[in-house]
């Protein structure tokens, strides 16, 4: 996945507390128009199946035979799933590592491409990336 930075150049500062010595981002160590890229993340078919049971139970994302007859043509992840993971993905890359106090909220959500379960690696991948 890829996020769209308000930074170019990253320097890390130490917490305040000195028993703490986990560095940490702060706003002006961000520079408008930096990108980083986090993942991949494999996502399964057991995954897909097991969120949408819970929290999006719509054929498209429950059943792949009813799933072809839909206007996703197949099992995909529900949206919100994809929302999910993207959320992960920066907490784990970004946030975890920047002084943050949460997020007024989300502006725009747009999903392009349906996103599908693997079975197996796509060609070129690096390692790590069925963990």
């Amino acid at each position: 996945m890829r996020l769209t930075l308000p930074s170019a150049r990253l320097k890390q500062r130490a917490r305040p507390s000195a028993t703490d010595s986990v560095p940490k981002l702060y706003w002006e160590d961000f520079a408008e128009g930096s990108a980083a890229e986090y993942g991949p993340r494999l996502v399964t078919r057991e995954e897909i199946v097991a969120f949408a049971a819970e929290f999006d139970p719509q054929p498209m994302h429950l059943d792949e035979d009813a799933a072809r007859s839909t206007l996703l043509g197949g099992l995909a992840a529900s949206g919100w799933h994809t929302c999910v993971l993207f959320n992960r993905l920066l907490v784990d890359g970004l946030i975890n590592n920047a002084h943050a106090m949460g997020a007024p909220g989300v502006d725009e959500v747009k999903w392009l491409k349906p996103v599908r379960c693997r079975t197996s690696a796509p060609p070129g991948a690096g390692r790590g990336w069925d963990s």
